[in-house]
């Protein structure tokens, strides 16, 4: 994994929420699932429900086969959503870093 390339992308639908929960929606998560196996994504899915209002976890990371742990966090929001933690481990290569640091 350390010669590829990682990118982080947050998304915000502003027009709409897509409020999908993969194990209680069957129609949206079935769809959102084909979308996602056609670009060669995974969800990652947090235990505890991500939504206030309706106690069901409809906030998820997708990830391209990169290991990625997910969590709630349990601290204070304005949304009625609870925001997500990701944590990505990886290695330190210190050879590669000197030589991109040295260009």
């Amino acid at each position: 994994m350390l010669g590829e390339k990682i990118r982080i992308i947050g998304i915000y639908a502003s027009e709409r929420d897509f409020n999908v929960d993969m194990n209680n929606d069957t129609q949206s998560s079935e769809a959102l699932l084909q979308w996602t196996d056609a670009c060669s994504l995974a969800p990652c899915i947090p235990d505890a429900a991500t939504s206030l209002a309706s106690n069901r976890t409809i906030d998820y990371a997708l990830s391209n086969g990169v290991p990625l742990s997910i969590q709630t966090y349990e601290g204070g929001s304005s949304s009625d959503h609870k925001q997500i933690l990701s944590t990505l481990s990886c290695g330190r290569d210190e050879q590669y870093w000197q030589e991109v640091w040295a260009e």
